[in-house]
């Protein structure tokens, strides 16, 4: 039996999976019953609620920068600082129409493209919630880059998020510096939901911050997409952090760009000789 909820607000989130309880709204929300992928929003609720557990009661921007940027050397930012604007390639949004076009021959993506085109569909109500972001061209604005919210403005390069990953996935540390307990990397490698999602019709698996995907040896790894067909993960198992960042923006959004699984099938072939080698 799925308990109602009717009173205050409360939010879970798990890598900008919104579960919500008690919401005000025209219908009953129940505790699990939906999945949405909150790809903006999300960012502002982590952003004014991890201040509040933080014992310094820092942003999450300075709590990036003072427990992992910093520390172990990695070359990311939440929010961009001005003096670094050289250092950021020409943002080019996608062409709509193009996008659609691309769709019709990718029958994994008809549902979102169906989804993509209704006015009141779930996407575009969240694509569309934050004013600021619905021109995707406003990011080329070095001072709206420069705003610390967590689920759009992450400026970074593949070093950067393929050591941050590659840490997480050798026991939370890097010559002989913890980053995070190997208690806690059990927890992130363990899937809190899995669902279709109601927003893109797409089935999903979800952990705490991090979404789970196949690897070509059948194995999971843990990570995040990011627009345009970024991707980065790490690979428990295999002691591997892997990231696909490009200056282009492509069509695909869910780790499945063919670029980026030629390149992951590449590393893989590599580290399968390389296994081999050494256990002979």
């Amino acid at each position: 039996m799925e308990e109602e909820y009717h009173h205050n607000l409360t939010v879970i989130a798990c890598c900008g999976v919104m579960y919500l309880k008690g919401c005000e709204l025209s219908e009953n929300v129940f505790v699990g019953s939906g999945v949405v992928y909150h790809a903006i929003t999300y960012g502002l609720y982590l952003d004014r609620l991890l201040p509040k557990i933080d014992p310094q009661g820092r942003s999450v921007k300075q709590m990036f920068e003072e427990d992992i940027a910093n520390p172990f050397n990695i070359d990311f930012s939440i929010g961009s600082k001005k003096s670094e604007d050289y250092r950021f390639a020409p943002f080019t949004s996608l062409d709509v129409k193009n996008l659609i076009f691309k769709f019709l021959f990718m029958p994994s993506y008809w549902d979102v493209l169906l989804r993509m085109i209704q006015p009141n569909s779930l996407v575009l109500t969240s694509m569309s919630a934050i004013k600021e972001t619905k021109k995707i061209a406003m990011l080329r604005n070095p001072e709206i880059r420069q705003v610390p919210l967590v689920s759009v403005m992450g400026h970074g390069n593949a070093r950067s998020l393929a050591k941050l990953y590659g840490i997480l996935a050798n026991g939370g540390q890097i010559n002989g510096k913890q980053m995070i307990s190997q208690e806690m990397i059990h927890v992130l490698n363990k899937p809190v939901v899995s669902k279709l999602s109601l927003d893109l019709h797409r089935p999903a698996t979800y952990g705490l911050g991090l979404i789970f995907f196949d690897n070509p040896q059948g194995g999971k790894v843990i990570g995040h997409t990011g627009y345009g067909g970024q991707m980065a993960n790490a690979d428990v198992a295999n002691h591997l952090g892997l990231a696909y960042i490009t200056n282009h923006l492509s069509e695909y959004s869910f780790g499945d760009d063919p670029k980026y699984l030629a390149l992951q099938k590449a590393t893989y072939n590599c580290l399968h000789k390389h296994s081999k080698r050494y256990a002979d």
